[in-house]
Order: C-alpha cells, then sequence, then structure tokens
C-alpha cells in the first residue's frame, strides 16, 4: 500500500505541456523570415522538461523532430534544441540536409512578457571555427529572437 502511494504521487508531479512558437532569422541577402515551431515537452517536479520540436522548415523537409531540454525558473526559460542531422542552407539560399552527419545545437534564452502572454528572448547558435595563427580560435556566432506561447 505505501509503494501504492508513493508511485502515485510521482505520477502527479509529472506535467505535460505544448507549446507553439517562431523564432527570427535573416537570409544570405540579410531578408528576415520566420520559421514557425510546436514544442511538447514533459517537466519533472523541478521545472526541468525534454521533449521534441517540430520545426516548420526542417521537419516538413525531413520528416524528422528534433530534440529539447532545458529549464523554466519563475519567469526564466531557457532550452537547447538539438537537430537530428545536418542542417544548414548555401550562398543561394538552397537547403542543405545531410542525415549522414550530426546536427548542431541551438541555444534558447529568454523571459516571460506578462504584458503579452508569451516568453520571448534570444535564441544563439555556433557557427564555422577557424584557427588563427596558432593559439587563437574564432568562431562565427549568430543570433536571432524567439517567441512563444503555450496552447
Amino acid at each position: 500500500m505505501i509503494l501504492t502511494i508513493f508511485i502515485l504521487s510521482r505520477i502527479s508531479l509529472i506535467m505535460n505541456r505544448k507549446y507553439t512558437g517562431k523564432y527570427h532569422d535573416v537570409d544570405q541577402n540579410d531578408i528576415p523570415f520566420s520559421v514557425q515551431f510546436s514544442m511538447n515537452v514533459v517537466f519533472d517536479s523541478k521545472m526541468i522538461f525534454k521533449g521534441k520540436v517540430w520545426e516548420e522548415v526542417f521537419s516538413k523537409k525531413t520528416d524528422k523532430f528534433l530534440s529539447v531540454k532545458g529549464f523554466i525558473d519563475e519567469d526564466h526559460i531557457s532550452f537547447i534544441k538539438q537537430y537530428p542531422c545536418f542542417f544548414s542552407s548555401d550562398i543561394n539560399g538552397e537547403l542543405i540536409i545531410d542525415c549522414s552527419k550530426p546536427g548542431h545545437e541551438v541555444i534558447y534564452d529568454g523571459y516571460w512578457n506578462e504584458e503579452k502572454g508569451i516568453w520571448e528572448g534570444e535564441w544563439e547558435v555556433e557557427g564555422e571555427t577557424n584557427l588563427l595563427g596558432t593559439d587563437d580560435v574564432i568562431s562565427d556566432i549568430y543570433t536571432g529572437d524567439f517567441e512563444m506561447k503555450m496552447d
């Protein structure tokens, strides 16, 4: 009987949530565009979550989900989206997808906007890394903004 009560109390601490949103970026010609996404996550009792992301461009083209993990701490949210395989675009804006190569991570960090009723913040991804001389490493960092709400 005690074991049953413990299991039931642990189950009640898990929450499933769905978020929809979009992130903003610019193409090779500095023309802004946005990409829609939906995120299904499971929270534990410490507001740490993990789940899957369906992204308008990548997922429609590959039929694959991205993985996501992160946390919420009061009005702050932070999460990392992981592409399951290599995803980029060339200088002409054509998509490059190579599932024989690993995908990259995108780091999101934001805050709750009470007035709008949404999460909003910035995303960041590391681009190409090059060696400059013998001691210095230079990495391209790309950033943009995002917003999302709970469905």
